[in-house]
């Protein structure tokens, strides 16, 4: 009796349960058919083949969600497709294929200040209303200080725009307006997805597009999206960028080309799922991972010939999960884990089945670069291969790093060896302290330099090797009157301070040597006084700017000094160094 009252204690709860979870056939919401839309060719619902044509169809669905099907055809975009809720976006194939028009970019003549809905330009010919516009100067220039929005109206020389600026923008500081912007894009919406066609982002006819707002597909503030068999290629900016997401599926795409990154998840994506992916050839890192992608999967990709990382990593993104993928023949690290304090270090995350190979195959890179303090790392059965000894060592761990834990591993020979340390355990020696007593020597900086480069990005380790790095020195008022004859020079040796630089040690081992050195005998960027030293090349002299290439500088690094580089004063016969360049890992 007992057991018989017992079971029915326990059947009765669950039976409401599966009662509550149940939903009614149109009993408070009306039972709405889903609808399917055709876009393209005198046989579909809307005949034209642009990016006005595509939007009346979602919009369409906007209500009741749906499919909206783009027969075979070249689609020509002048603005983001928007795609909204419980809408389905699917092409006929490789047939299918979006394709970015001709970019437009102009100076405007009035500074755009924070908040204001217009700008003045030097000539509002070829912009429409409708489109989307970003607004920028050489101080900002990146990722949320971007401004973007859509033309509403044009008046002679004045564009309206829809959103307020973000930012103040100085005409004086190359303050530009162009219509860079994505090819498809998703912004608060949910449940929808793209597959089945191509984007062309025509790159050779298009404006640099800042990868936080815009991307060949952008997804933005959006959950439960799916990328699928999408093929990405020549955008100018990156391929796929998602930003402030949950649950975004990106599989079986292709992704080259591209101006920038090839994918960006980032500012918040956690359960982000990126499986049999093909990215390659595109200008920086294969898949940049920014800040606080964690609880994602990462499987069966190919990362491959990219210009800088194969797959890049850093501010609390965790617990992830690298499986079987190919990352081979990019030009610096196949792996590279970013510089982070230990509280935003990328802990617990799993490398699992990965053949990491020929990396490094420009500057020289490793495998596997650890750079920050990443708690409970997990190397496991890993393939490492180097037949073309490109990469100087299998793993290579900063000071600032943690040795991972490592289990059934494959390495190929490699030059440094497979596991190798920045700063060997029996060479490390307590932070020198400094002496109060000690001769206290005051600087003031005379200028600022403005770069892409933060310690999330990352810098080269020397300028010079990567010459396309562009900046913009900025001398303060105080000094302008110095800077008279500066622009007849075309290079510059530059102080700086290294306001980010860490602890010293005396002696250290180069990234890319097998010696140990004084740290003397080295360009380590952790010196006792954190001063650096750029031979940079200068563009042009505008006002107090002086443009420059070349650059290694963190954004906001301050700046103590500028000289004229002489080839007759600074170039002496160099043969006797050749062979310390080698040692030092900076020659072949």
């Amino acid at each position: 009796m007992k057991k018989t009252i017992l079971l029915l204690f326990l059947t009765i709860p669950f039976g409401l349960i599966a009662q509550e979870a149940q939903e009614a056939d149109a009993l408070v919401s009306p039972r709405i058919a889903k609808r399917e839309i055709t876009v393209g060719g005198d046989k579909a619902h809307i005949s034209g083949y642009s990016n006005q044509s595509i939007q009346s169809a979602i919009d369409a669905l906007e209500k009741t969600g749906g499919t909206v099907i783009l027969n075979p055809g070249h689609y020509t975009i002048s603005a983001p497709v928007r795609l909204k809720s419980n809408v389905d976006l699917i092409g006929s194939g490789e047939e299918t294929v979006l394709k970015r028009e001709r970019g437009i970019q102009k100076k405007y003549i009035v500074d755009a200040d924070y908040g204001e809905l217009k700008l003045t330009v030097e000539d509002s010919d070829d912009f429409e209303i409708g489109m989307k516009v970003q607004v920028t100067d050489d101080k900002n220039s990146g990722c949320w200080n971007v401004s973007t929005a859509y033309i509403t109206d044009i008046e002679n020389d004045v564009i309206y725009i829809d959103r307020g600026l973000i930012r103040d923008y100085r005409s004086d500081l190359n303050g530009l307006l162009s219509n860079a912007s994505s090819v498809i894009e998703v912004i608060e919406a949910e449940n929808s997805s793209i597959s089945n066609l191509v984007i062309d982002g025509n790159r050779s006819e298009n404006f640099f597009a800042d990868g936080c707002n815009s991307a060949g597909v952008l997804i933005f503030k959006s959950k439960k999206i799916v990328v699928d068999h999408v093929q990405v290629k020549d955008f100018n900016g990156e391929g796929i960028s998602w930003q402030i997401t949950e649950h975004v599926t990106v599989k079986n795409c292709e992704i080259s080309g591209s101006g920038n990154t090839g994918l960006h998840p980032g500012t918040g994506s956690p359960f982000s799922i990126i499986e049999n992916n093909d990215v390659h050839h595109n200008d920086r890192d294969g898949l940049f991972i920014c800040w606080r992608v964690y609880q994602s999967r990462v499987t069966g990709n190919k990362f491959h010939h990219n210009g800088r990382f194969g797959l890049c990593t850093g501010h609390k993104d965790s617990d992830v999960l690298f499986e079987n993928n190919h990352i081979f023949e990019n030009r610096s690290d196949g792996v590279h884990l970013r510089g982070e304090r230990e509280a935003n270090a990328p802990h617990r995350n799993r490398f699992t089945g990965n053949t990491i190979e020929n990396n490094g195959t420009v500057e020289g890179g490793y495998g596997f670069s650890i750079n920050s303090p990443a708690e409970d790392l997990v190397l496991k059965e890993n393939v490492f291969k180097n037949s073309t000894g490109s990469q100087k060592a299998a793993i290579y761990v900063h000071e600032a790093g943690l040795k991972p834990d490592l289990n059934n591993n494959q390495f190929d020979k490699h030059e440094l060896g497979e596991l190798i340390f920045e700063t060997p355990v029996s060479k490390v020696k307590p932070e020198q302290p400094l002496n109060p007593d000690a001769m206290m020597i005051d600087y003031q900086p005379i200028g600022e330099f403005h770069t892409d480069l933060s310690p999330q990005t990352g810098a080269p380790r020397q300028g010079v090797l990567v010459p396309e790095n562009r900046g913009i020195i900025e001398i303060y008022p105080a000094y302008e009157e110095a800077m008279q004859g500066l622009g007849q020079y075309e290079y510059i040796i530059v102080l700086y301070h290294m306001h980010m630089s860490k602890k010293w040690y005396p002696v250290v081992r180069p990234p890319s040597s097998n010696r140990e050195f004084g740290l003397f005998a080295t360009r380590s960027p952790n010196r006792p006084n954190s001063i650096g030293l750029g031979v940079i090349k200068l563009e042009k002299v505008t006002g107090r700017q002086l443009h420059v290439s070349g650059i290694d500088a963190y954004n906001g690094t301050p700046v103590l000094d500028i000289k004229p580089w002489l080839p007759s004063i600074d170039c002496p016969d160099r043969q006797s160094n050749l062979n310390i360049e080698k040692d030092l890992g900076i020659k072949e």
